[in-house]
């Protein structure tokens, strides 16, 4: 037969392919920690890593369709006593159990069943422990700084005692005074009245003066011009006696405000003398922090992961590439035989057959025969002439056609023709 057409590469199965990457990322995780957990020495003490046991990730592996890969396995019922299955090696191993022996199927067994498990991918993660121990001077500054705030800690529990005496004893305002506004109506009472004795008799005066002197130019008392003259006289009397008004409640107001101030500090004053053992307290309690020597951190290496599924798929891409790339060169080659076998047979190659698709190619009506190539199925292709005839053509040999196409040559008068379409293949 001659050369079929490339097969299509497989694609990635996904599944082996993210198992594959879990893989280069844990490896790529143990890596780094093992890059990162150097060992320190130092004036303020080590630092070790040592491992520490293991933790077991498990996963089911799945076919490339993602469903579990299972197989059987038999257990025996808890009393035992049963036989085992057997492995039957007389059908050549067809039917076998994946899992039990090869392919070569199990029989028999007593006092147990099949059970299937699912197939598990284990990974060993490594666990590690960090032992840090101080210098000896690290430490008894360490033991120092203990003792120093144990005793804190007793002292301020000792003045627990204060703080429940403080906190027992309910906190109260009621005895500090608040006033209002209504407390001070009295001192503005004063402050309008002392004005009003200065106010008034200047008001008298003035108003005095005023009729003496309508009355000079000529005005008559209790006359409406007379009325009209006083009244602008008037107004400013009331205009200052409102200001008299105006002044009492602003003294009014400026005492009520400092009462309120003074009630405010004196709340202050209780709440501080109040949250003070509270206070105490606190901040001794606030010391008693231990602090540990700082070790420099170990700035490990770093190893970047492996982008398995990347390279896998990259180069499922590229096989698949050069898959159409052979498959358009298999295309234009064929084509090309088509065409060729339409040509020889268009240019006056001795055609017979159904629709004329067969040409004679025997030998025996052929001369001059000279070798020029080959096809890409492997026939020889050759330059002749027919015999009586000058004209020169390009073709195949039926009978090597024969042997690799039998059904691209047929028998016509006695000599053998050749279909090139077929025989191209």
């Amino acid at each position: 037969m001659g050369k079929s057409a490339p097969e299509a590469p497989p694609s990635p199965d996904p599944y082996a392919t993210g198992r594959a990457q879990t893989t280069s990322n844990v490896s790529t995780a143990v890596a780094n920690t093992v890059l990162s957990n150097a060992n320190e020495t130092g004036p303020l003490g080590t630092v070790r890593y040592k491992q520490n046991g293991s933790y077991k990730l498990s996963e089911p592996v799945l076919d490339r369709n993602g469903a579990p890969v299972v197989s059987r396995k038999w257990v025996p019922d808890a009393g035992g006593g049963g036989t085992a299955p057997t492995q039957d090696f007389s059908n050549g191993g067809i039917g076998g159990i994946v899992g039990n022996g090869g392919a070569f199927p199990m029989v028999g067994g007593t006092g147990g069943k099949w059970v299937e498990e699912a197939q598990m991918s284990d990974r060993d993660i490594p666990q590690w422990e960090r032992i840090v121990e101080m210098s000896p001077e690290q430490r008894e500054l360490y033991d120092r700084q203990v003792g120093v705030q144990k005793n804190l800690l007793d002292f301020a529990g000792s003045q627990t005692k204060r703080l429940q005496d403080t906190l027992g004893n309910p906190l109260s305002f009621d005895d500090i005074p608040n006033y209002n506004i209504d407390d001070f109506s009295g001192d503005r009472t004063k402050v309008e009245n002392a004005m009003y004795e200065r106010l008034n008799p200047q008001i008298e005066r003035e108003r005095s003066a005023l009729e003496n002197q309508l009355v000079n130019q000529g005005f008559t008392r209790g006359t409406e011009a007379f009325k009209n003259e006083l009244d602008s006289a008037n107004r400013q009397a009331n205009d200052a006696r409102l200001g008299v008004i105006m002044a009492g409640g602003q003294e009014q107001s400026r005492l009520v405000g400092l009462a309120g101030t003074q009630r405010e500090r004196a709340i202050q004053e209780r709440m501080a003398l109040r949250n003070a053992p509270i206070n105490e307290i606190s901040a001794l309690m606030g010391q008693s922090q231990v602090s540990m020597p700082q070790f420099a951190p170990f700035q490990g290496g770093n190893v970047a992961n492996t982008p398995v599924g990347d390279y896998v798929y990259r180069s499922a891409d590229i096989d698949q590439k050069n898959y159409q790339s052979q498959m358009q060169q298999q295309a234009a080659t064929t084509g090309g035989m088509f065409g060729l076998g339409s040509a020889l047979i268009g240019a006056g190659g001795k055609a017979m057959g159904a629709g004329g698709l067969f040409a004679l190619s025997d030998r025996r009506a052929k001369t001059d025969i000279r070798p020029v190539g080959s096809l890409r199925n492997g026939l020889p292709l050759y330059v002749y002439r027919y015999r009586g005839e000058d004209d020169e053509h390009l073709g195949l040999m039926a009978d090597e056609v024969e042997a690799l196409h039998p059904e691209a040559v047929r028998e016509f008068g006695g000599l053998r023709h050749v279909n090139y379409e077929m025989a191209v293949l």
